[in-house]
């Protein structure tokens, strides 16, 4: 080990990167519900309606960008 934690500051930084992952859920999350509501206001049927591919773009950029931050922090 390059360097030595104390239990404390390895307990704190677990307590700090558990709070930024249930933090990130309710964000996601909250993002899924805009979307469902925006283009399935009236809930899910078959045929599902599509959307343009520029908004699918922007989520693939999106869930990518959220992986990135995910690896960052762990």
């Amino acid at each position: 080990m390059l360097h030595s934690e104390t239990s404390g500051s390895v307990a704190s930084r677990i307590g700090w990167l558990t709070l930024f992952g249930i933090a990130f859920g309710f964000v996601e999350a909250a993002v899924v519900v805009y979307l469902r509501e925006l283009y399935y206001p009236d809930g899910f049927a078959f045929p599902v309606a599509l959307f343009e591919m520029r908004i699918g773009v922007v989520e693939l950029f999106r869930e990518l960008a959220t992986l990135l931050m995910l690896l960052a922090a762990a």
